[in-house]
C-alpha cells in the first residue's frame, strides 16, 4: 500500500489528526486490490474509486468542517475525473448535494457539468 498519507499534514485536522487519510488510503488500497482480482481493467478501478471517494466526500464530517472553514458557505459537491465521461459526475453531484440549501447553485453546477 502506498503510503503518501505520511508524507504531511496537508488535510489533517489536529484534533482529528491523520487517522482518518490513513483509513482512507488503506480502504482505497483494499479497494484497488479487490478491483484487479475482480477485473484487471481500469473502468472498474475508476468505478470503485469513485464510489470511495463519493462515499467519503458525503460524509457529515465533511459538511461539518466546512461549515467550521467557511462560515455560511455551501459549496456544490461532486467527484470528476479526466475520463470526459460527465454521467458519473452529475449523479455524484445529485448523491451529494440532496439537501443542499440552495438547489439553484446545484442545478447551475450540474448544467455547467453537462447534465
Amino acid at each position: 500500500m502506498a503510503d503518501e498519507w505520511g508524507e504531511g499534514d496537508l488535510g489533517v485536522v489536529p484534533e482529528v489528526g491523520a487517522e482518518p487519510l490513513v483509513r482512507v488510503s488503506d480502504a482505497l488500497a483494499h479497494a484497488h486490490d479487490a478491483a484487479l482480482d475482480a477485473a484487471p481493467d481500469a473502468g472498474q478501478w475508476r468505478r470503485v474509486g469513485r464510489a470511495l471517494l463519493v462515499d467519503a466526500l458525503g460524509d457529515a464530517r465533511v459538511r461539518a468542517r466546512l461549515a467550521e472553514v467557511a462560515p455560511g458557505s455551501h459549496p456544490v459537491l461532486f467527484v470528476t475525473d479526466t475520463d470526459g465521461a460527465m454521467a458519473p459526475t452529475v449523479a455524484s453531484i445529485d448523491a451529494l448535494n440532496r439537501d443542499h440549501p440552495d438547489p439553484d447553485l446545484v442545478a447551475a453546477a450540474r448544467a455547467h457539468l453537462g447534465a
